[in-house]
């Protein structure tokens, strides 16, 4: 964890605007095919995807760098419905500018990813990609 202090820093770039913005640059990783890059993508309200109900709000992108040598899985967790639409450009959805929503992005070492598994057993959720 970080320790408190002045490592929490505001991204100056808009929603709209992939350029310099953090959250677009991790989702880079999802867009088209990229050697080395796994990923998969699940939502309780997923794009495209209609009449799924459950129980939950979880909605996030895993992404394991697969190349040897690396050891690091980012994990992009957030509340936007319908977001990110896999395999696609970053397009922050203009219908949710005006809400509050959660955007968190965090990196584990690979091998911390089976711990994951457990969220199968506490949050229902819609594998889409």
């Amino acid at each position: 964890l970080t320790a408190p202090g002045n490592d929490w820093v505001n991204v100056p770039a808009d929603l709209h605007n992939p350029v310099g913005h953090s959250f677009a640059v991790v989702l880079a990783d999802v867009i088209g095919n990229k050697p080395g890059i796994q990923f998969f993508a699940y939502s309780n309200n997923a794009p495209g995807i209609r009449g799924v109900k459950n129980n939950s709000n979880s909605k996030g992108i895993l992404i394991l760098h697969t190349n040897p040598g690396t050891d690091s899985a980012p994990w992009f967790v957030h509340t936007v419905p319908g977001f990110p639409k896999p395999k696609t450009a970053w397009a922050f959805p203009e219908s949710e500018y005006a809400k509050e929503h959660l955007l968190i992005c965090f990196t584990l070492a690979e091998s911390a990813v089976d711990v994951l598994d457990m969220f199968e057993f506490y949050f229902s959720y819609f594998l889409f990609f």
